[in-house]
């Protein structure tokens, strides 16, 4: 491995399904074109990487609760979608993506820490973005669009951090000037991804 191209962390043991990754080391890796990725294998020779994380990533508290699938949908909201993200000069692909990840296209979605509706707004957030009915499903969406576009315009286009920014809070992002080490977060952010990558290929969202 080339002198000054590691860059370590402290190990630790990640909680995955409600137990104990035992000898898994989960390892953040940065592209040569500046893209990261996070992945259990050893890191190959020349490439950049670090050891996630400083503390134990959190427990996941994902969607799964709420009946949380990979499956490509149609949805009542697409019009929406497609509508809002345009207004938001956002992807409406990138927007269904986050809404399916976010609530599983559940308007009236809770979760325990208090997030609301389709694109599961925080109160303070909703207040912040002027939403006064966050289960509104269009107030919901243009105002969950323009919050990740605030979040991408802050991070200067990253979609990894402004993702990361929208899960966990810039603050956390800014704290740890990268993706924040959170298990939750991690899992987002690849799950975001992932669905916004299919809908761009299928064309589930007319346009």
């Amino acid at each position: 491995m080339k002198p000054g191209l590691i860059f370590l962390g402290l190990c630790c043991t990640l909680i995955l399904g409600g137990s104990k990754a035992h000898g898994r080391t989960l390892y953040e890796i940065r592209q040569a074109d500046g893209s990261v990725t996070f992945t259990y294998r050893s890191p190959r020779d020349g490439e950049r990487y670090r050891i996630i994380s400083h503390k134990r990533p959190r427990r996941s508290q994902f969607i799964r609760a709420r009946g949380w699938s990979a499956r490509l949908r149609r949805s009542e909201f697409d019009p929406l979608i497609l509508s809002c993200a345009r207004e938001a000069g956002l992807d409406h692909n990138l927007i269904k993506a986050v809404v399916h990840v976010e609530s599983a296209f559940d308007p009236r979605a809770t979760s325990r820490k208090g997030a609301m509706g389709l694109m599961q707004l925080m109160p303070a957030t909703a207040r912040r973005l002027g939403v006064v009915d966050p289960y509104e499903p269009k107030a919901n969406l243009c105002g969950g669009s323009r919050y990740l576009k605030m979040m991408l315009d802050k991070f200067a286009g990253n979609l990894q951090l402004a993702l990361a920014a929208y899960n966990a809070g810039p603050g956390a992002v800014e704290r740890y000037s990268s993706i924040p080490p959170y298990r939750e977060t991690i899992d987002y952010i690849r799950k975001v991804k992932r669905l916004h990558q299919r809908y761009q290929d299928e064309g589930r969202v007319d346009g």
